[in-house]
């Protein structure tokens, strides 16, 4: 993967001050990039849109967007948030089960089990190193998480969430992964991981990416069927994380709808093969069946 541009200053963990470790309150957005075979690919911003309660409890609600520009009004909803002390919750669109994502009370030594719909099955992590970073004015503690063994690291920085961006600690495949391009907060930049210094990068070529425009797939998140939709499809595969196929489709029509209940909740991965043998690559997130809606 090319060298990244990194706007961080480290410093000994025991010079750290005072830090916010909770999840922001208001105007902040993530913009994140999924990299295919080391290519910057589609990039997704999520921002706070406003607030909701599920269970009688109170949270953030977290929209998405895949323009250049995050407006919440533009934005579609994808999940609400909400931290307890240093723990940071979320509870997906579609569902009122709340899943831990990240515990900022972790020290060095400690593991956190991966568990919840955007990674693929449990997976332990071990807190590998403890540092800090300057973002802006703050000083900011940061978790080195690594999978037992190595093979696979993200961070932590407190009052950011992880290096994946916000959903996608511990999940890993050998030839896709995620991440957080930029931070900011109150139209202040925090934090800076682009290879082109900006808060957006894609290494498609004009071309790809209006082929990649051309596919939509919906619901996504989904429970029990997705539908694909394009003028140019022909060929679908749907992988976990691990790489494996789980479902191999010839694609007849314009549209067509694929029952997926047989899977299990979690994410994966969609490669969508179109007329001129390009492949259009998408993530899909499936639920449990007996998760419902909420207003």
């Amino acid at each position: 993967m090319k060298n990244l541009l990194v706007v961080l200053l480290l410093i000994p963990f025991n010079l750290l001050s005072q830090s916010t470790s909770s999840f922001p309150e208001s105007n902040t957005v993530w913009s994140i990039a999924t990299i295919g075979m080391g290519i910057y690919m589609d990039n997704e911003k999520f921002g706070i849109t406003g607030d909701t309660s599920i269970n009688g409890l109170d949270y953030h609600k977290l929209g998405v967007s895949m323009e250049q520009v995050f407006i919440p009004q533009e934005s579609s909803y994808y999940c609400a948030a909400r931290s307890v002390g240093k723990q940071w919750y979320f509870v997906p669109d579609q569902g009122t089960t709340e899943y831990l994502m990240n515990d900022f009370n972790l020290s060095l030594g400690d593991t956190f089990m991966v568990d919840h719909p955007w990674a693929f099955g449990s997976l332990p992590l071990l807190v590998a190193n403890v540092d800090s970073i300057l973002t802006a004015s703050n000083y900011r503690r940061r978790l080195l998480m690594q999978t037992y063994g190595g093979g696979y690291e993200e961070y932590w920085i407190e009052g950011i969430g992880s290096s994946n961006g916000l959903f996608y600690t511990g999940a890993f495949v050998l030839d896709l992964g995620w991440l957080l391009l930029c931070f900011e907060q109150n139209d202040t930049l925090m934090y800076l991981n682009s290879p082109n210094g900006e808060c957006y990068f894609n290494e498609l070529s004009s071309t790809e990416l209006a082929q990649s425009e051309q596919i939509t797939i919906f619901p996504n998140p989904a429970i029990s069927e997705i539908t694909v939709s394009g003028s140019e499809p022909k060929h679908i595969i749907i992988c976990n994380l691990r790489g494996q196929v789980i479902i191999s489709k010839t694609l007849i029509h314009d549209q067509e709808t694929i029952d997926i209940r047989t899977l299990e909740p979690g994410l994966y991965i969609i490669h969508c093969q179109i007329h001129n043998n390009s492949i259009v690559s998408r993530k899909l997130i499936l639920y449990k069946q007996d998760q419902r809606s909420y207003n």
